[in-house]
C-alpha cells in the first residue's frame, strides 16, 4: 500500500511539474518581448527590405526609442539625426508635440507616392530628457 502511496505521490510531482512548465511556456508565447530599435536600426532595416513587403509589414509593434524634431509639413517629424528622408506621422498626441525623445509603437510602415517612407507611430508623448 506504501508503495502506491508513494507511487501516486510521484505522478502528481510530475504532472504539477509539466503543468507549471506548460504555464511558464504559455506565459512566454502570450506576452513576446517586443522588440525596441533606435533611428539607426529602423533605417538599415527599410533600406535593406528594399521592396519587401514582408520585412516592412512585419515593423509593426516594433517599440523605437527616438529624437524627433517637426518636418517640413505638418503634422510630419523627422529624426533629429534626419539623413535618410524618413518622415513619422503620430496617430496622437502630435497636436501639442513640438519635438525631442520619444518611445513609441511603429502601427505600420508606408512608402509614399512620393518614394519617401512614412512610419506611423501609435503616439508622440515626449519623454524627459
Amino acid at each position: 500500500m506504501a508503495w502506491r502511496s508513494l507511487e501516486s505521490s510521484k505522478m502528481k510531482s510530475i504532472v504539477l511539474a509539466f503543468a507549471a512548465v506548460i504555464a511558464t511556456t504559455a506565459t512566454a508565447w502570450a506576452t513576446p518581448t517586443p522588440i525596441t530599435l533606435t533611428h539607426t536600426q529602423l533605417t538599415e532595416i527599410v533600406q535593406s527590405a528594399s521592396d519587401d513587403t514582408g520585412t516592412l509589414k512585419s515593423l509593426a509593434g516594433v517599440h523605437l526609442v527616438i529624437d524627433l524634431r517637426p518636418g517640413a509639413m505638418y503634422p510630419y517629424f523627422v529624426a533629429a539625426d534626419n539623413v535618410h528622408g524618413l518622415a513619422f506621422i503620430c496617430q496622437v498626441g502630435f497636436e501639442d508635440f513640438g519635438g525631442g525623445p520619444v518611445t513609441a509603437t511603429v502601427i505600420r510602415y508606408e512608402r509614399g507616392e512620393d518614394g519617401r517612407g512614412y512610419v506611423k507611430l501609435d503616439a508622440c508623448t515626449p519623454q524627459e530628457r
